[in-house]
């Protein structure tokens, strides 16, 4: 087994893709005055913190994070969110899960 690890995309990359996802985000979105991004904790919720970040500095939209934490060592599945999954509910069905 080789410990050879492999680039995918480097820091730069990353940043100009996080900055076209959001760019997409608004256009699918654009009648919308407030957006939920819902990211699955650990990486996925700390790529919607950045994908946040960069919507609240393009667009003047209010942007809504939640944060979905599971319990992977359960024999059932069952998770938890840090805001009520009620305020997504009257928004549009475009959601962006980020896992």
């Amino acid at each position: 087994m080789s410990s050879k690890k492999t680039l995918i995309l480097n820091k730069e990359q990353i940043k100009q893709k996080s900055i076209r996802i959001a760019y997409q985000i608004l256009e699918d979105n654009f009648e919308d005055e407030t957006l939920v991004l819902v990211g699955i904790a650990d990486r996925g919720y700390v790529f919607a913190q950045r994908l946040q970040a960069i919507l609240k500095d393009i667009s003047d939209k209010e942007i809504l994070l939640i944060k979905v934490t599971m319990k992977k060592t359960s024999r059932s599945l069952s998770a938890g969110t840090d805001l009520p999954v009620d305020i997504a509910k009257t928004k549009q069905s475009s959601w962006l899960m980020m896992y």
